[in-house]
C-alpha cells in the first residue's frame, strides 16, 4: 500500500510540476508578445491545433491550393510587427476536422517549419521531411502572430532552463554595458571645417542625448543603378535614440536601423552610429554633426559597401532630449 501510496505521489508530483512549466498558448491574428522567463516552440513530430481562414476551403484560392497540395501546408505565423519581420509556413500531415467545434478548426502533425530560406521547388527531389526546420524556438520580448491562410495555432510555453537564465543574464550584462558606452558617447560635435590636429577633443552641439528628431525637407539620393538623385518633393523624418534610427518618408519609405555602436569619426569630424541588424553585422553607418557657417546639422546615411547615401539637405531640429543626470 505504501508502494502504491507512493507512486500516486510521485505521479501527482510530475504531472504537477509538468504543468507548471508547459503550456498551450493560441496564437491570433492579435500580436502576442513571448513573456519574460518564456520561451514559445514549434516542433516537428507534434500534433497542433489551428483554425484556418475560410478562404483556406474555397476552391481556386492559394490558400486551398496548399492546403490541399501533396504535402499539405498552411501559411503563416509571423514574428515581428505587421510591416516586417520573419514568416514561417507550416508543413503538415493527417488533418482532422475537430469534432463539436465550426468547419474550420483541425488537428493536424507538424512534419516541418519552413522558414524564409525556403524554396517550394525543393519538394520536388527532397521529402517533407528533408526541407525546413524540425524545431523552433521563439525567445522572450519577441512578436508573434497569424495572418493568411490561418486564424489560429496552439503553440507550446515552457520555462527557460537554468542554462538559459544564465546566458540571458550575460547576455543583458553585455547589452548593458555596450548601452553604456553608446550613451557616454550620444552626442554631436561642431565640425571644425578647418584642419584640426588628429586626436583632438571636439566642441559639442549637443552632449549626452537620450533623444532627438530632425526632419528633411529635400535628399540627395545615390543609388548602386541610378548614381545621384534629388527628392525634394517628399518630407522626411529620423528619429535616433541610443538604440535605434527610424527613417520615415511621405514617399512611403519606413526603416529602422538598431545601433550598434557611437564614437567620433576623425576623417569626417561627425559622431558615426554603426547601425546594422538582430546579428550585429553592420550594414549602414550614420554620421551627424553641427555645421556653424551653414547654422544646421549635416546629416549622411550611406551603406557600409558605400553603394547606396543619403545626404540629407534642409535639416531642421523637431526635438531633443538629454540624459537624466
Amino acid at each position: 500500500m505504501k508502494t502504491l501510496a507512493l507512486v500516486i505521489t510521485l505521479s501527482f508530483f510530475f504531472n504537477y510540476s509538468f504543468s507548471q512549466t508547459t503550456r498551450k498558448v493560441i496564437l491570433t491574428e492579435e500580436v502576442k508578445v513571448v513573456p519574460k522567463g518564456k520561451k514559445w516552440i514549434l516542433k516537428a513530430g507534434e500534433t497542433t491545433r489551428v483554425q484556418i481562414n475560410p478562404d483556406v476551403l474555397k476552391s481556386g484560392s492559394l490558400c486551398n491550393a496548399l492546403f490541399l497540395s501533396s504535402p499539405r501546408m498552411i501559411s503563416r505565423i509571423n514574428k515581428g510587427d505587421y510591416f516586417s519581420g520573419e514568416s514561417f509556413i507550416i508543413i503538415f500531415k493527417n488533418p482532422e476536422k475537430v469534432p463539436y467545434t465550426n468547419d474550420f478548426t483541425y488537428d493536424f502533425t507538424i512534419i516541418s517549419i519552413a522558414d524564409k530560406t525556403f524554396n517550394i521547388n525543393e519538394l520536388e527531389n527532397m521529402n517533407p521531411e528533408d526541407v525546413g526546420l524540425k524545431h523552433i524556438e521563439f525567445k522572450e520580448g519577441e512578436s508573434l502572430f497569424v495572418s493568411n491562410c490561418l486564424l489560429s495555432i496552439e503553440i507550446i510555453e515552457t520555462n527557460l532552463s537554468s542554462a538559459e537564465l544564465i546566458e540571458k543574464k550575460k547576455k543583458e550584462e553585455s547589452i548593458k554595458e555596450l548601452n553604456k558606452g553608446k550613451l557616454e558617447n550620444f552626442n554631436i560635435p561642431i565640425n571644425p571645417e578647418r584642419f584640426v590636429k588628429e586626436g583632438t577633443i571636439p566642441e559639442y552641439k549637443d552632449k549626452m542625448l537620450s533623444a532627438i528628431i530632425f526632419s528633411s525637407k529635400s535628399v540627395l539620393h545615390k543609388s548602386p543603378s541610378k548614381g545621384y538623385g534629388l527628392d525634394n518633393t517628399s518630407l522626411w523624418k529620423l528619429k535616433l535614440n541610443v538604440n535605434q534610427l527610424q527613417i520615415e518618408s511621405s514617399s512611403g519609405i519606413n526603416k529602422t536601423y538598431s545601433i550598434h555602436n557611437i564614437d567620433y569619426d576623425e576623417i569626417m569630424k561627425m559622431q558615426r552610429f554603426s547601425l546594422g541588424d538582430s546579428n550585429n553585422v553592420i550594414t549602414h553607418i550614420l554620421l551627424v554633426a553641427w555645421s556653424n557657417s551653414r547654422n544646421s546639422y549635416s546629416i549622411i546615411l550611406s551603406s557600409s559597401d558605400d553603394k547606396e547615401e543619403y545626404q540629407f539637405q534642409n535639416i531642421e531640429l523637431i526635438d531633443k532630449q538629454f540624459q537624466k543626470p
